[in-house]
């Protein structure tokens, strides 16, 4: 009866001084963070609350599926408050799915949480083109071929002057306002940008949608010659052949 009673004891002892995960979620519960939700593009930031560890000090696990071999990352506790731990796991794609689960020495219980990385930075617009329609140049293009997210809006600049950024997502040519000026070399800088959950705007690299549009004016004036010379070329050969067949029938008769 009184070994009964002593294996009962052991068991609330150790049922009540157990390791218990309380929280763990990519949510900081700190006043220091401009916003609490510790997601981004390439970074997750875990947070946990781990009471009644089995020593002084919590030894917690996160299993991520970062890679084939699901990739295991060590929680780091606070001195200030021991049981509240955090992990960062890295390398991450933009606007992925990935499933992150806590261990603890002391606990088989295990938290689960399934977390999609925020949005990136987009690749260039594809398919860039840009012709003379009448008298004006008319820009061209495809969505990202990596968007790294819904594409909020276009960014576009012509010749360093001010960034024309409202054109939207659905949107994918842009007429110039003012007539071309044959001669004149434009240059082009298109971006395609994404909004992320910080409320910034984040945007593909300049450069690589740059495109220049040329037109000599010395191909302009050679082509409007053509035309001219050809028919001074014509005009001649008609007199000397008149000339020529004029002389021969006096010739033989």
């Amino acid at each position: 009866m009184q070994q009964r009673q002593l294996i009962i004891f052991v068991l609330f002892i150790t049922i009540t001084y157990a390791t218990q995960i309380n929280y763990f979620d990519a949510q900081a519960d700190v006043q220091f963070l401009p916003d609490p939700i510790t997601i981004f593009a390439n970074l997750i930031q875990l947070w946990t609350d781990v009471t009644d560890c089995p020593s002084s000090a919590c030894t917690c696990q996160v299993k991520a599926n970062v890679t084939s071999d699901n990739d295991i990352y060590p929680v780091k506790f606070s001195s200030e408050k021991p049981n509240i731990g955090s992990v960062d796991i890295d390398d991450l794609q933009p606007n992925t799915l990935y499933s992150f689960t806590i261990s603890c020495i002391g606990t088989t219980q295990t938290i689960t949480r399934y977390i999609r990385t925020g949005y990136g930075h987009p690749s260039k617009p594809h398919n860039i083109t840009i012709i003379l329609n009448s008298k004006r140049l008319k820009l061209s293009w495809s969505p990202p071929l990596l968007p790294a997210g819904p594409i909020n809006n276009y960014r576009l600049t012509i010749d360093q002057q001010p960034i024309i950024d409202n054109i939207p997502k659905n949107q994918f040519s842009y007429d110039m306002t003012e007539d071309y000026i044959y001669g004149q070399t434009h240059i082009f800088f298109l971006q395609a940008c994404n909004i992320n959950r910080q409320n910034h705007s984040i945007c593909s690299n300049p450069n690589d949608g740059n495109v220049i549009f040329p037109m000599p004016i010395t191909t302009t004036l050679s082509q409007g010659a053509t035309t001219p010379k050809s028919s001074s070329c014509i005009l001649s050969c008609s007199k000397f052949l008149l000339i020529f067949i004029f002389f021969c029938f006096f010739l033989f008769n």
